[in-house]
């Protein structure tokens, strides 16, 4: 059985939210913290600590959806535990540079609203 390293629940949606995970593929994560510069284009979330590492091979689950983590930006992890920021990005891999506050997974993005519960299980 899989551990889970980290849960949260979406709070409040931006108003641009939808529309930049519908077209880009790029759900914006962010504590209720965020800058109101941002909260247009962010799902905002309870923040919590993430307890462990996310590493490639790991589990996002978005309610029932489950999405496989293929890649993981460097301050991913810390950003999503200090400020609750991280970019979950189901737009494919690319040979673009990996983004730091990133995690790409596989699969297309389920519908998001508040109230959503979102969990890293590790592998």
């Amino acid at each position: 059985m899989s551990r889970m390293i980290y849960e949260t629940q979406v709070v409040q949606i931006g108003k641009g939210a939808q529309e930049l995970l519908d077209k880009n593929g790029l759900l914006v994560l962010f504590g209720i913290e965020a800058p109101d510069i941002l909260k247009d284009i962010c799902f905002i979330h309870n923040r919590n600590t993430v307890n462990g590492i996310i590493e490639e091979g790991d589990i996002l689950q978005i309610e029932d959806n489950i999405y496989k983590i293929l890649k993981v930006g460097d301050m991913a992890c810390q950003n999503l535990t200090d400020i609750g920021h991280c970019t979950l990005n189901f737009s494919g891999l690319t040979e673009e540079e990996l983004l730091s506050g990133s995690i790409y997974l596989q699969g297309h993005s389920p519908a998001v609203k508040v109230g959503t519960i979102i969990k890293i299980l590790k592998k």
